[in-house]
């Protein structure tokens, strides 16, 4: 009787060893998943592929690259003007400013484009 329950015992203990393994793998697979899932919706990578699927839209492509100059010329003054501050007032002066810079650079780009 006793050598019954001892094999039971060593059967029920393997069959434990083997889905404690088989859950440790299934745990990494899901931790490497959640790597990669993280990663990819990152804002810069987000930002990245947006980017790049922008440039290789053949009917965009003239466009994309003054489009994305004006908008940095106008985040980059909107940074000037505002800084670290945390007033309502000196933000929504930069807003405004990055506004009216982007929409100057965007005409000015186009401008070129035109008289090229």
């Amino acid at each position: 009787m006793k050598k019954l329950v001892s094999r039971e015992r060593k059967k029920i203990l393997n069959e434990i060893q083997a889905l404690e393994h088989k859950q440790s793998i299934q745990f990494s697979s899901v931790k490497d998943q959640f790597r990669i899932t993280s990663k990819s919706l990152k804002p810069s990578e987000i930002i990245t592929k947006t980017v790049l699927d922008l440039y290789q839209e053949p009917r965009l492509q003239g466009s994309v690259g003054g489009s994305i100059i004006s908008l940095i010329t106008g985040l980059i003054s909107r940074k000037a003007i505002v800084g670290k501050s945390n007033s309502t007032f000196k933000s929504l002066l930069g807003y405004i400013v990055q506004y009216v810079t982007t929409k100057i650079v965007a005409t000015k780009i186009n401008q070129k484009k035109e008289s090229v």
